[in-house]
């Protein structure tokens, strides 16, 4: 039996359990490196429950993120359209399921959503697709739900600091990221991920003195973690490790997909960004949207995230990274040209 299994045993019963198996979709899997789809039948109701559990190996999974996980996804149900988590437990070393003491990492129970990964849309157009009006609405609809979710926005130093520093120093922050490219890579272009760090470190120092609103948001808004169902009906999936942190998180980590791995000229990322600041009237995030993108190349560019791409294309990515981070301002005529930047060779 595995530790999924008797973990749903124990929340719903012996004979609740109808069936279970491994999903192995990348956008599924997330930051988890076990996932299974089960089949609940309780008081005569059949229900999809998915079970997602370990994580890899790293700074992404410290024995001190997982206190910090199992707290937070308490939390994460409160976001639109993201599935309510129905439970948490922790696995300890010996992969067994236990309540609390011996924390190691968590496994989680929430609903299923049937969908197809948005990265799917953008793997087909750089595959040769043409772009079409449905591909500018999906864009659209997406801006539109950040809009929404980031509408409420307060003054929070507090939280503004902390997203400042995870930015550099948190588990999924610059370091942590450059920190899980393979050590050839490093060796060969430590130069380049070093002026990288370097040019975001300083655009942070820079931004510890400015104010802006933080506002709720998704926290890991990548085209893995957004799913369109067979209705175009859009559902967002593994969200971050925070709940209100500066909006431009949440734009950035999807921006960065339509300039480092879409075609230039479609026009998407026009259509996202023009969108959004259509919808919230923020007219300071150009501001500090070249920080935020420039932190999610260091992601795209990573073997340990987008494998199939190849050394001279993570090269031009990350030196297209370099250059946005540099940026006073990052607005929708500037997309463009910032895609050919990562598609030329330093």
């Amino acid at each position: 039996m595995t530790t999924a299994h008797a973990l749903l045993e124990e929340f719903y019963g012996p004979a609740a359990v109808v069936s279970i198996s491994e999903v192995t979709t990348p956008g599924r899997v997330g930051s988890f490196s076990q996932v299974e789809l089960a089949e609940i039948r309780q008081d005569g109701e059949t229900r999809r429950v998915i079970v997602r559990g370990g994580g890899r190996q790293g700074p992404f999974q410290q024995p001190e993120d997982a206190a910090r996980q199992l707290l937070w996804y308490s939390r994460v149900s409160g976001l639109p359209r993201h599935p309510r988590v129905l439970a948490t437990a922790v696995i300890d070393d010996a992969g067994h399921w236990r309540r609390l003491s011996g924390t190691a990492r968590i496994a989680v129970i929430e609903e299923f959503v049937d969908g197809v990964p948005y990265a799917n849309d953008l793997t087909d157009i750089r595959g040769g697709r043409s772009v079409t009006e449905h591909d500018h609405r999906r864009a659209a609809d997406l801006a539109r739900y950040l809009a929404e979710i980031h509408r409420d926005r307060h003054v929070d130093r507090v939280a503004h600091l902390r997203g400042l520093r995870e930015l550099v120093g948190g588990a999924e922050g610059i370091m942590s990221v450059i920190g899980l490219y393979p050590p050839e890579f490093r060796q060969r272009h430590r130069t380049l991920l070093d002026r990288l760090q370097s040019v975001i470190f300083e655009r942070v120092i820079e931004l510890q003195s400015v104010v802006r609103p933080v506002a709720q948001v998704h926290g890991d808004f990548h085209p893995g973690n957004i799913l369109f169902t067979a209705a175009d009906e859009l559902h967002v999936i593994d969200r971050g490790r925070t709940e209100r942190d500066e909006p431009m998180v949440d734009i950035g980590a999807l921006l960065v997909n339509y300039l480092a791995l879409g075609v230039p000229g479609t026009g998407l990322g026009q259509t996202f960004l023009n969108e959004y600041l259509a919808g919230t009237g923020d007219q300071d995030a150009s501001t500090v949207l070249p920080v935020h993108t420039a932190m999610r190349v260091a992601a795209v560019a990573s073997p340990a995230f987008y494998p199939d791409l190849d050394e001279d294309h993570r090269v031009a990515i990350l030196a297209g990274g370099i250059t946005i981070a540099q940026r006073r301002t990052l607005t929708p005529d500037d997309l463009d040209g910032c895609a050919e930047r990562m598609r030329r060779l330093p």
